[in-house]
């Protein structure tokens, strides 16, 4: 049904409007709905009433219409199991339908681009400007700057996650969370982010704002997420030799400089400013020298072990905690762990099932790697070798937190995946004939 006519770079446009807004729009509501939310929704409507053809039966979309099934089977098997289901988890199902029809929307309208890397472009300018803005809030707010202050209070909503370990770093030592909910959360984050980035200005061959990682590097510093420095640097490195084939001694470099910098930059200011932060990276280096447990560390080892055991003899273990159960549990503590978190909301057979859909994605992407590799396309070849290092850093990482479907990662990461893939559909197309 065509009610007015919309042209093919105006569609762009407004997925563009919808993650911008995604990544950086304000916490607000209109009947217990996101701003950015209600944006995707207008966007959606018009695109489709301007005569645009959805495809569902994309190959890649399956990635992000498996986990629907799996949250709407452990949802409906807690209600059958007779727990009072509240608005957390229809908000939580419709997140993931929200997903999966953000992946469709964007693959149909972009499947008729033929502007590859002026979509990469404006794409770029969306997540460097999303790095910046985070970074000079998450400077202010480390400044105890009031700005910040007024900023995360009445844009973003942002209640620092409770826990007396939490509470404690954040007063005494500082740590940074810019416009996010928890320290962890903006490290993850704006790991992902920066790594997208390396990818980005790769294919635009546009090296000279991969010097933003040097900003948002120091940021996680003052996060004082540790994995998230490591994830990164391991996927940056990974993805240029993995690409490569070998050392490119320019972007090596233009990396490993970024990362000494940063370091250099946080240990001065935190030396300078007497501030304590660095104790997290200098646990971590008694670890690698003498193997001193650091305490955060600990934790989660002990968290590793009971709660697998205490979910075996709990009735909730099979279909996982209603939200409201959880927290209301007098055992509650934050699980610190993907696959926990999966235990945890969806019991032994959600965890399970995604952990089943995590690897058949893996394998969905290598043999898109493959695919690429025999067509003899590099710009194929290029995304097809992000997108697998993308996946394993996010199996990676999530032994230590969650990973998987992180708040405004999570759109960004579905609308890039999304174009690349519209973009390896026509190419394949051309191919063939």
């Amino acid at each position: 049904m065509q009610i007015f006519d919309l042209s093919i770079e105006k569609k762009k446009w407004l997925m563009f409007i919808v993650v911008f807004f995604y990544l950086l729009g304000p916490v607000f509501r209109v009947l217990h709905a996101y701003v950015s939310d209600i944006i995707f929704l207008a966007a959606f409507l018009l695109i489709v009433l301007s005569g645009t053809k959805l495809v569902f039966n994309s190959k890649e979309s399956k990635i992000f219409l498996i986990p629907v099934f799996i949250v709407i089977l452990c949802t409906l098997g807690k209600y059958l199991s007779g727990f009072s289901l509240g608005m957390d988890e229809v908000a939580n199902t419709l997140n993931f339908i929200k997903l999966f029809f953000l992946f469709v929307l964007v693959f149909s309208v972009f499947k008729d681009s033929n502007s590859y890397f002026n979509d990469l472009k404006v794409l770029n300018f969306i997540v460097v400007f999303f790095v910046v803005y985070v970074s000079i809030i998450g400077i202010l707010q480390f400044t105890h700057n009031p700005a910040a202050d007024f900023i995360i209070k009445n844009f973003y909503h942002v209640v620092h996650k409770t826990g007396t370990d939490n509470i404690y770093e954040f007063e005494l030592l500082n740590r940074v969370t810019s416009i996010f909910d928890s320290f962890n959360g903006m490290g993850i984050v704006l790991c992902f982010t920066l790594f997208i980035l390396v990818y980005l200005n790769n294919e635009l061959k546009n090296y000279w704002s991969i010097i933003i990682l040097l900003l948002g590097i120091t940021l996680i510093f003052l996060s004082g997420n540790r994995a998230s420095l490591i994830v990164l640097f391991l996927m940056s490195v990974t993805y240029l030799l993995y690409i490569k084939r070998g050392i490119n001694l320019k972007i090596f470099s233009i990396v490993a400089g970024v990362f000494l910098g940063s370091g250099v930059i946080f240990f001065l200011v935190a030396n300078y400013l007497s501030f304590d932060n660095y104790i997290r990276f200098y646990e971590f280096k008694l670890f690698i020298l003498n193997g001193s447990i650091p305490p955060t560390l600990q934790v989660r080892l002990d968290k590793w072990q009971w709660i697998p055991a205490y979910m075996k003899t709990i009735k909730q273990g099979l279909f996982g905690y209603t939200t409201n159960d959880f927290i209301n549990d007098k055992v509650y503590t934050s699980p610190d762990n993907q696959y926990l978190n999966w235990l945890v909301y969806f019991g032994y057979i959600g965890l399970s099932c995604f952990i089943f859909w995590a690897f058949y994605s893996l394998r969905m992407l290598l043999n898109a790697k493959r695919l690429a590799k025999r067509l003899n396309d590099s710009y194929l070849n290029n995304a097809s070798s992000f997108f697998v290092i993308y996946w394993i850093g996010l199996l990676v990482i999530g032994l230590f937190q969650e990973s998987f479907f992180f708040g405004r990662l999570r759109e960004l990461f579905v609308f890039l995946f999304a174009m690349i893939s519209a973009y390896s559909a026509g190419r394949n197309n051309i191919s063939k004939v």
